[in-house]
Formats: C-alpha cells, structure tokens, sequence
C-alpha cells in the first residue's frame, strides 16, 4: 500500500476562471484587425523517445494472437498528421489560456457497485427494517412507447435459489444447467433457450427468514414449478462460482404487476442508465444490455430493477439490470466542471468552434496544421515490433480523478471515516470526495508528464491476446519537418500560439507528447519552431520573421493573461502544466516509482476501502493546501494564495530601452531592460527572448 498514489497521468488543476478575450466577438476571415497578421510557421519535431501515432488496424485480436495497428504514413514515409498536431497545441493553449475545459470533455455519468461503502453506496439502496437488511431497489417493466419515451411499470419480484432452479429445469425440461458457475448473464439465457421463463412458484412475504439469506428482508419463492403464482425468469451475471464465502447464488421471479399508471423514465436517468451500460473505451452496449436493448426497440417488455427518489416514491432516481445495480453518481463529468462564462475562450477563437446548439453561432479557425512528414529517421533499435495492453486508466477512480478538498498530507488518518453496522463494514470507509457529493469537483486537466525513456508495461497476469495490441514505433532522434498556416491572428494570438508551440522556452528545455502508449512515456516530442513568414494587415509594414515571434508576439500574450490574471506566470496551472512538460522532471518522477502504475484491482479497492485516505500530488513539486488543490484565478485581482507578483509587462510594441548591456546569464550575453522589488527584466541577445528572473541570477558583466 503506497503512501501516496502513483500514476502514469497527473492534472492542471481546474479553475472555474475562464479568460474570454474582448475581441473574440470581432473575429473575421472577411475583415482584417488592423493589426492582424497572416503567413506561416514552419516547425520541426524531433522524437525523444519512440512515438507511433496509428493509423487503422492491419488485423483484429484473437485468442491466437493480439490487434495489430497500421503506422501512419504518406507515400510510405513516417508522418504525423495535421490533426494529431492541432489537439496536442490546442490543449496546452486552452491550459496556459486558462480556457473552458467543459466544452472540450465528453459528459460522462460514472457508477459505483461498492458493497464495502455504505456513505456513496448501500446507504442508498439498503435500509434497517425491524433489525433486518431490506433492500430498496423495486422491480419493474421497461417499455418504449410514443416517441421514444421510456416507461416503467412497477411490479414485485421474489429471489429463488439457483439450487432449485437447477433441479426444476432437470426434471421437468430433462436439462442439466449450471447457473452457479462464474458467467456473465447472457451465457445463463444462451444455456435455458428454449425454455419457458415463465415459471409457478408460491412467493414468501417479505420477511427475514433464517433457512437462506440469511438477515436480510426478502420475498423468497417456494414450491418451484408447483405454486400458484406465475413469475418470469430474471437471470443476472455471476461474478464467482457459488460455494465461495458470500458468493451469489440466487436468481430473481418477477411477478404481481402493479395496476397503477406507468412511471415516466426522465431523460437524465435514462441518459445515466446508458452511460452505465456501455464499454469506457468503445463505448458499444454491454453484452446484456444489448441483448434487451434490441427487445426494447421492437416494442417489447425488458425486465429491469429500480431505485425511487427518496422523497418522492412515484419518480424514478435510477434504474439497473441487477438487484445490487451499478449506481449512477449523482454529478456527471460537465456537472464537476462548471465554468464561469458562456462566451468563447481564446482556444475558440484562434482554432474555431462548432455550434453546441442552434442558437450558438459556429466560428470557423484561423490556425491550420498540415501533416509533418520525417526528414531524418531515427534509432533503427527502436523500429521494432511492440506488443502490449493498451488499456487507459479509467476516470471513475474518484481519489484520483476528483479534487479532494479535506487532503491533510501531514495527518490523513484524521481523515473522518464512514463505518456500517455490519461486520464486513467494520474496516471503515476513507471518507472521499466522490461524483456522489453534490460539491465534487474534478482534478483538471488530464496530461501525462515527459520523461526521456518509454516504460515497460507488464501483461497482467490473466489476460489473453483479446486486450493486447501490436504496433511498431518510428524511434528516438527521428526529424518531422511541418507547417502551420495562420490568417488574421492579432500579435497577442500569435504569441500564445507560439507559447503553445514551444512553453515559452526559446531553449527547447520542454516537450510534447503524441500518439499511443502516451502512459508508458511513448510520443515524447521536442517541437521548435525553425522559420516564421509573416505578413501584416497593413501594408506599410515590413513582414515579420522569427524574432519578432519571440520579442513582440509572446510579451503580448503574457501581457494580455498577467492582465486577465494577476499573477497567471506563477499560478499553479502554468507551474503543473510546465512541470508535466520537463523530461529531467519527469526523468525524476520515473526514478522515484511516481509514474508507476498501480497493479491490479485488488490495490485500487483497497485504496478506496482503507481507513487512511490516499492522494495524488500534483507534479509542480509543491505542497498540497489543505483545503484545494488549486489556486483561484479571478480576472484583474490578485489571484489568492499567490506571491505578490509585478505589474504586467509593458505592451509589446512599446519602445525597450536597454538599461545595460553586455550581461550574462548562463553564459549567454543578455541586455538587462528593467527592474521591479528582487527581480530583473532581460533580453537574449541571440535569441530575442525577454524574460524576468531573480536578481541574485545575474552573473558579472564580460
């Protein structure tokens, strides 16, 4: 059990401060600002460690041999798509533009099935009727009717014993059927087809009974095949063979329709319902849930269990296929992301928007990636054949993916626990934030830090072919010469689309990564750009190359956000974001275990299970605060917890006078331009780069 989690990603944290650019609704491909440029960047991207971006599937997987994915090329030579390019540039822009993380994220409603948590879990589907476990999960009818509307139809249900059912369907049907054995439900309906679902039994009322299920209030259904009561056949997956220690071994009878009128299944569960029901990665209908889904479409009745709305027992809170279903958290992913704003951020403006409705006007992008194609290759060594899992963390892992507002680093066993009357409870449960609480709030943005070697990843133990995937990577050291086209772009644009390219670093000390098997450190890539050709609105004026990139264009952009954000260069999205960025931080990390995956299933539940809360660090090297694990950023105010900062930069295109010259600063010549409190202003000679730093750095003059 680690002290602190490891993971192969780790977050920018969120804020709910969304820079939305004045001039955002004065963008236009038709009439030029006046003082807009237009031309090019030409890029190179230099690989630090073997990349492959895919490009479809030569074979799929078997239980002989795994998936095979095709490299993508042009022409046969190695290339890396435009595309590609765009999303990896556009993500570090809307970061360090403090820009909307929820128009970029899918909405996704996560579950929990954790029979150990009574805080997020059983308190919400069991209750204590008379010393007794009752559960208040109802069963019912799901139907389609009119025009797509979802409706349910409450009715009882009764638990039968495998044990019996088996016995029924051998005499009476001469069939032998295993329903105890470890299998998914579909299996258990493929084995009785054929066979009547409609079966006579006499059912219990609902009452502890000691003979099975034991301390739990239950109907139980006896005389199998010869009581008086007609029920259908509901069969549910089995997760270990019966026999083990609390091992299922029962089976349900859904009987006794209700009269009353059909209960409407609002959009949200339905929508909650369906999220639940589909794979994290292809996100195709489980295999029972596509079973019923057909039966549903044609018209027809699928069984289903259900959970009311506590103060309302008529409403529908959640619906399931299984009595213990997975529970819809209360908070989708977008709900755990609300930002401040509905405008467009400067992502928006400068790469373009689709219309999330009819009302919100598509803006068409000023920025074009084209594909990169290799120049140089790279290490032969590494052009060899890979075969591994390619499995992404899930975001359902609430101590990682949600900010955990209580984090006491110093003492996390002060941490408040939920514990459950019952003896398997007594082990306590860490009191996280989950999707549940109606305050959660996710971590940010997800990126995973760069280091300069690839990880091996080992198979689990139990997995087959059918999970693993083949693919044959470019190598180190291999060259991508590309272009970018940009029309209409204002000075402060270029700027943070330079800053973008290049984290503000003329020296080339931080990297991107790309493609595929990003979590074992594969598609690490130090981009720089090599030329600029740009012309200006106005005629008069002279066309503008690299340098100006560097001593107009990137000032400008600091300047617009230390303007929008007082204190945005030393806030602790900027400092995570560069952090995941710096291989030797993440040559670091690699060395202390803390991009290390964790193993197995059994580490996450007990990490979620065990008295002592367990936290993800963010990757900036500093102490967590207690309270939040980020910062606030507010527009023109001094954002809180931060150092006092400078004013903002002087415009760019504000006349520099030099104050001293001949300066040196790890060896380069520098002019110093300013000073402000314990830090000074220079300027490269070489490179034109314009930055502050403390005043105790400065070396001698030559």
């Amino acid at each position: 059990m680690p002290d602190e989690l490891v993971t192969p990603y780790n977050f920018v944290p969120f804020t709910p401060f969304v820079f939305e650019p004045g001039w955002g609704g004065q963008v236009s491909h038709d009439l030029p600002f006046s003082d807009g440029c237009s031309g090019s960047l030409f890029i190179e991207i230099e690989t630090v460690t073997p990349l492959f971006i895919g490009a479809g599937k030569i074979r799929d997987a078997t239980v002989d041999q795994p998936a095979e994915k095709a490299r993508f090329s042009i022409g046969g030579t190695p290339a890396i798509p435009g595309t590609s390019l765009k999303g990896a540039i556009r993500n570090v822009l809307e970061i360090a533009s403090l820009g909307r993380i929820s128009s970029r994220m899918d909405d996704r409603t996560y579950s929990i099935r954790d029979l150990h948590n009574p805080k997020d879990y059983l308190r919400h589907m069991t209750e204590r009727v008379d010393g007794a476990y009752a559960p208040k999960v109802k069963a019912g009818w799901l139907q389609l009717r009119g025009a797509g509307q979802w409706t349910l139809q409450p009715c009882k249900y009764s638990v039968v014993r495998q044990a019996d059912l088996e016995a029924y369907f051998f005499k009476m049907h001469h069939r032998r059927i295993s329903l105890g054995r470890r299998q998914e439900a579909e299996e258990k309906y493929k084995a009785i087809s054929g066979l009547p679902l409609a079966i006579m039994f006499t059912p219990d009322v609902e009452r502890p009974r000691d003979d099975w299920a034991r301390g739990r209030r239950l109907s139980r259904a006896d005389a199998i095949g010869t009581g008086s009561v007609s029920g259908r056949l509901v069969l549910t997956g089995q997760p270990q063979d019966r026999g083990r220690k609390d091992a299922k071994a029962l089976e349900f009878l859904f009987h006794g329709e209700d009269m009353t009128p059909p209960l409407i299944v609002s959009d949200v569960v339905r929508q909650a319902f369906e999220d639940v029901h589909r794979d994290p990665n292809t996100r195709e209908p489980t295999s029972l849930w596509k079973r019923w889904r057909v039966d549903l479409m044609k018209g027809e009745r699928v069984p289903v269990f259900w959970l009311p709305e506590e103060d309302a027992s008529d409403r529908i809170r959640a619906i399931g296929l299984t009595q213990m279903f997975r529970l819809a958290y209360r908070r989708s992913t977008l709900e755990m992301a609300r930002q401040q704003g509905t405008g467009r951020d400067l992502a928006d403006i400068m790469f373009g928007r689709v219309g999330e409705d009819r009302d919100d006007r598509a803006l068409k992008g000023r920025v074009r990636f084209v594909d990169a194609i290799c120049t140089k290759a790279g290490d032969p060594s590494d052009e060899q054949p890979v075969t591994m899992p390619m499995l992404a963390p899930k975001p359902s892992f609430y101590p990682a993916y949600v900010r955990q507002a209580r984090y006491d680093r110093n003492d996390p066993a002060r941490v408040p626990l939920a514990a459950g009357e019952e003896e398997n409870w007594r082990q306590g449960v860490a009191d996280y934030t989950t999707p549940m609480d109606p305050a959660a709030v996710i971590r940010g943005w997800k990126r995973y830090p760069v280091a300069t070697r690839v990880r091996h990843r080992e198979q689990p133990a139990k997995s087959t072919n059918t999970i693993m995937t083949r693919f044959t990577p470019v190598g180190r050291g291999t060259h991508f010469s590309g272009r970018i086209y940009v029309h209409n772009l204002r000075p402060a644009e270029l700027g943070a689309l330079a800053w973008a390219l290049t984290f503000g670093d003329a020296e080339g000390r931080y990297c991107h990564s790309l493609g595929a098997a990003r979590f074992a450190g594969y598609g690490v890539v130090r981009l720089r750009i090599v030329r600029a050709d740009l012309e200006p609105a106005n005629p008069a004026s002279p066309r503008l190359d690299h340098s100006w990139l560097w001593q107009t264009a990137i000032p400008a952009f600091t300047a617009t956000m230390e303007a929008a954000a007082t204190g945005w260069e030393r806030s602790r999205q900027l400092r995570s974001l560069l952090a995941m960025a710096d291989p030797e931080a993440g040559d670091r990390a690699m060395k202390d275990g803390r991009l290390d995956e964790m193993s197995g299933p059994k580490l996450f539940q007990d990490i979620k299970g065990r008295e002592v809360r367990r936290y993800l660090p963010l990757f900036d090297g500093q102490p967590d605060p207690d309270s939040v694990a980020t910062v606030s950023l507010s527009g023109a105010r001094p954002a809180s917890g931060l150092p006092s900062r400078r004013p903002p930069p002087r415009p760019a295109a504000a006349p520099t006078t030099v104050q001293r010259r001949g300066m040196t600063k790890n060896g380069e010549v520098v002019d110093l331009l300013g000073a402000y409190g314990d830090e000074v202003e220079i300027r490269y000679v070489a490179s034109g780069k314009i930055m502050w730093i403390p005043r105790d750095d400065m070396e001698d003059e030559e």
